[in-house]
């Protein structure tokens, strides 16, 4: 554990610590906390040390109380220095290891960051600025892969100048087919030596329907 920790049996001088800007120059039990956390209440210089001591009550690992060191506060800003979020005070002791890290910010892209991002306590106040750019929600990028859609005609008025023109619905063609039908029944009521044949009949029927589809074309 390093020149910090000394085999102490209650019964012999210590050194002195030297004071220095890690250590404060005492001795401190560990208690509940780790070697390098000590949360013990004994905090006595050597001398202190071995007049306190007191047998089973005082037993414990003690190690060199190191210096409160001086806080890092970690910023949030944008270019402008502005805060754009909760600023952070990291505490420990002069010695210990501190890190830092950039937080995802709605609005803002994160750019740079000025100071030690992670480092070591000291017995000086440390800064670490993150720096963002605020975002421009404006601007929408168009996407290449998705092309305008070109406008539907509208054909609701269609139908209607349409529908007079279909066969089953002009009246020029209804009046042909009525003269064809008329022409047929007149040539059937005459006298058998004036009748034509089936055949006739069926030739002047075709023969007019092939004229109203003509008709039709050159309309």
């Amino acid at each position: 554990m390093g020149t910090n920790i000394y085999l102490f049996y209650g019964d012999e001088n210590l050194p002195e610590i030297k004071v220095t800007n890690m250590y404060t120059g005492k001795w401190q039990n560990v208690g509940n906390g780790t070697v390098d956390h000590p949360t013990g209440k004994n905090i006595w210089s050597s001398s202190e040390l071995i007049n306190n001591y007191r047998g089973l009550d005082d037993a414990d690992t003690y190690v060199w109380q190191k210096n409160e060191a001086a806080d890092v506060t970690v910023r949030y800003v944008d270019e402008n220095g502005k805060a754009i979020a909760k600023s952070e005070v990291k505490s420990g002791n002069v010695g210990d290891r501190y890190t830092t890290e950039k937080k995802d910010i709605t609005g803002y892209t994160f750019k740079e960051v000025q100071g030690s991002s992670n480092g070591e306590f000291t017995d000086k106040a440390q800064t670490v600025t993150y720096i963002y750019t605020k975002n421009d929600d404006n601007v929408k990028p168009s996407d290449p892969s998705q092309p305008a859609k070109p406008d539907t005609p509208d054909h609701s008025g269609d139908n209607n100048s349409n529908t007079s023109e279909q066969p089953g619905n002009n009246s020029t063609g209804n009046d042909v087919m009525t003269n064809v039908v008329e022409g047929v029944q007149s040539v059937l009521t005459k006298t058998a030596a004036e009748k034509v044949t089936l055949a006739g009949i069926v030739s002047v029927v075709l023969a007019s329907l092939v004229g109203l589809i003509v008709w039709k074309k050159r309309k």
